[in-house]
């Protein structure tokens, strides 16, 4: 999978790294432009979409949500540095309740009849990790320029999944995947597969706040789909030695409140930091 644009690492506060480089004051302010850039790229790709309404976006015109600040984001750059694709990929800690999680104010988790499907379903898909010995993953944010859908590069940021769990020790991991632009599809070329609720599939269903039908999907890193093994081999290879900035002192400003409604480091580093 050869291209011409370079792909960085953007760490979540927590994560134990060195920051090198252009770091400025402990890598805050670059740290601060490039997930702002990250922010603004996703506010300008949803907002044309439909996705979002301008009231979802800051003075600024980014999407911003305080899971950016506890997340891995893996960015893609283009020949002039500019954003050209992303996704967020967010480790959740075991004490974490359902309600915290993204899935739980999907619109179908807030449906009375398939809330406790959904609850038990990502319960179970929670404790196979544990018991694995691997984190649980939200995974989203993933956003593309335009010219780059239904190409390699959307495919490319979407094994990220894969190859940065290769690198953080394995992962089960869900999504709320759209319909739109056939992101669903592509996820599951990849390997994502439906979340089931004992013998019963949850069903796509229609999000009014994002205007669009979308379906709940799972991962696990132990199963990709076989013919993207070399394609995910290889973007891991490349993750081992990209760029990874990281803030290293979070402030009350990094979990802003919305309205409601992704230094060189080797591979055996980046592992160290799960």
């Amino acid at each position: 999978m050869r291209t011409r644009r370079k792909i960085i690492l953007i760490a979540p506060n927590s994560a134990d790294c060195e920051t090198v480089g252009d770091a400025g004051d402990e890598g805050t302010g670059r740290y601060e432009r490039l997930l702002s850039a990250v922010q603004q790229f996703r506010g300008r790709i949803y907002s044309a979409d439909g996705a979002i309404r301008s009231s979802d976006l800051d003075e600024h015109g980014r999407h911003r949500l305080p899971a950016d600040y506890q997340s891995w984001h893996l960015v893609s750059l283009d020949d002039r540095d500019q954003v050209c694709g992303c996704s967020r990929y967010r480790v959740h800690p075991r004490h974490r309740p359902f309600s915290d999680l993204s899935a739980s104010r999907s619109a179908l988790a807030q449906s009375p009849f398939w809330e406790p499907r959904v609850h038990d379903a990502i319960e179970s898909l929670r404790n196979l990790a544990w018991r694995r010995g691997v984190d649980f993953v939200e995974v989203g944010g993933w956003a593309i320029t335009e010219e780059l859908r239904r190409t390699p590069e959307a495919l490319r940021i979407a094994l990220g999944t894969y190859a940065l769990a290769g690198l953080l020790g394995g992962c089960i991991a869900i999504t709320t995947a759209t319909i739109r632009h056939h992101s669903a599809y592509i996820l599951r070329k990849i390997g994502g597969s439906s979340i089931m609720s004992g013998q019963e599939e949850l069903p796509p269903y229609y999000d009014l706040e994002y205007d669009c039908e979308m379906q709940l999907l799972k991962f696990d890193y132990a199963h990709p789909n076989p013919s993207m093994a070399v394609w995910i081999e290889q973007l891991r290879q490349e993750l081992a030695s990209v760029e990874v900035i990281q803030r290293r002192s979070p402030s009350p400003a990094d979990f802003p409140q919305m309205p409601a409604m992704l230094p060189l480091m080797t591979c055996a580093d980046l592992r160290n930091t799960a």
